[in-house]
């Protein structure tokens, strides 16, 4: 079966906030579709003074919205000839789904040390491939296939684990503040207590297989 990757419209992702661990004062989102996101961060962060983003798509309609959220967009990819960015400048850099589409996400998150303040941090949200839905399919179908949208979108490019994503980041540079589950159950206690239940009785080395996405938070390590 063919897969064509559609457009979809960004979300606020509102369940990556609580893995902004500082009060930003400048804020990049990379790949921030209408920055719909960075909308958001003005509401919540009061010391937010400006929001950047790039992103590749030239689609005219993800553009203006994306403008009319931000207080500075760059239509392009986020390269070593990317202008306009300021090195030591941004207390938060965000990559909400998106180095799973990139050849070279590693090269892209050494180059992100150097737009970073002293104290700033990356904040990533990753699909996990060890997910008992792919494991499943994987293990007693032997199937891997692409699909429209989810861990094994076509569009992605690269597949972490919970280990291989803070290895990757630790051949970075990086130190992992926090690495959890995407998934906010504030408002479903019913559900949040079936899931905790489920998460406890699996075995230690196995629990990651119940996690779809893992949201991390990430600073750069002193030497």
């Amino acid at each position: 079966m063919l897969i064509k990757p559609q457009y979809s419209k960004g979300a606020d992702r509102n369940e990556m906030i609580r893995f902004i661990t500082n009060s930003p004062k400048r804020t990049l989102e990379v790949g921030c579709r209408e920055a719909k996101h960075s909308k958001l961060l003005k509401e919540t962060f009061p010391s937010l003074e400006e929001t950047w983003g790039i992103e590749p798509d030239d689609n005219e309609i993800v553009i203006q919205e994306a403008k009319s959220n931000l207080d500075y967009f760059i239509n392009d990819y986020l390269t070593h000839e990317t202008k306009d960015l300021q090195k030591n400048y941004f207390d938060v850099v965000i990559f909400n789904d998106v180095l799973e589409h990139m050849y070279d996400p590693w090269d892209v998150l050494i180059m992100t040390k150097e737009l970073l303040t002293d104290d700033g941090i990356v904040v990533i949200s990753l699909p996990n491939i060890r997910h008992r839905s792919v494991l499943i399919d994987l293990i007693f179908k032997d199937k891997f296939e692409y699909k429209q949208a989810g861990i094994l979108d076509a569009t992605h490019i690269r597949f972490f684990t919970e280990t291989s994503m803070k290895q990757m980041l630790k051949d970075c540079g990086y130190e992992v503040m926090k690495i959890e589950n995407t998934v906010n159950y504030k408002n479903k206690p019913v559900k949040k207590i079936l899931k905790r239940i489920r998460y406890l009785i699996t075995p230690k080395l196995f629990r990651s297989i119940n996690i779809w996405q893992f949201g991390i938070t990430a600073k750069v390590k002193k030497q």
